[in-house]
């Protein structure tokens, strides 16, 4: 409701320390919310766009929270100019279709820079912004997925030398570092689904700017079943690669 954006507005002032509010325009909540995939305790992904005078820090600004990038207007301008993924989201969300997104309002915690029709993509530009977002969220899954395994192989091999000895002593099930690595293991699956689904996310994003220079469903493949199209990732059998090959094309 209104009540809980002003109060989620006005904590946002007090994190950041942000004494003049009019130095801010827009506030906006993206990320797994927006998308609708996020957890409860999931942080608040946020977008604010600032007045060129703000003096306080702009870029990527993180708390337990909130994790926030801040815009001074002139520099977003510029970012959507380019086609940045991220400010094309911004704007797309200024300009939701209040039949086809109706939800998008409640991400919308102030807005008093109008960006209405103001934005004309390239397909060219836009296409090309996609595929460099869905690509760094692939590299990443990768570089992810290789400090993954050597975590699992060593689990593997010492329930495999765990078993062998057969006793209770040794058994590594009881022990906490087997507690501790099924942690890491359990942290490292869902950074991996998330940077998968990010990539997969984008090019559906991208898609539907592409054909009709607006998004359509912001909650795009948020149901995406990772784990079936990627099974390789996740240790899985190998029965879906075809079809994981199928869908991608």
């Amino acid at each position: 409701g209104k009540k809980d954006k002003r109060e989620l507005l006005e904590e946002i002032y007090e994190t950041f320390g942000i004494k003049n509010r009019d130095d801010v325009l827009n506030v906006y909540i993206a990320g797994s919310r927006l998308f609708n995939c996020n957890k409860p305790n999931s942080d608040y992904d946020l977008k604010i766009l600032v007045k060129n005078e703000y003096s306080g820090p702009t870029g990527a600004v993180e708390t337990e929270k909130f994790d926030a990038h801040v815009y001074r207007l002139s520099a977003f301008l510029i970012k959507l100019e380019k086609h940045d993924f991220h400010v094309m989201l911004i704007y797309y969300m200024a300009n939701y279709n209040k039949e086809e997104t109706p939800y998008v309002e409640d991400f919308i915690l102030k807005e008093e820079y109008c960006l209405k029709d103001m934005f004309y993509p390239s397909l060219r530009s836009t296409w090309k912004s996609t595929q460099m977002e869905s690509e760094k969220n692939w590299s990443k899954l990768w570089r992810l997925h290789k400090k993954k395994q050597p975590i699992l192989n060593d689990i593997e091999l010492k329930l495999k030398n765990s078993n062998d000895i057969d006793t209770v002593n040794n058994n590594y099930k009881n022990s906490q570092e087997y507690i501790n690595n099924l942690a890491k293991l359990e942290l490292y699956e869902y950074k991996l689904r998330k940077c998968a689904l990010h990539s997969v996310r984008s090019i559906f994003l991208g898609e539907q700017i592409a054909k009709s220079s607006h998004i359509s469903d912001f909650h795009t493949q948020s149901q995406f079943n990772i784990p079936y199209y990627f099974p390789l990732l996740f240790n899985l059998p190998l029965s879906s690669t075809n079809e994981s090959l199928d869908y991608i094309q």
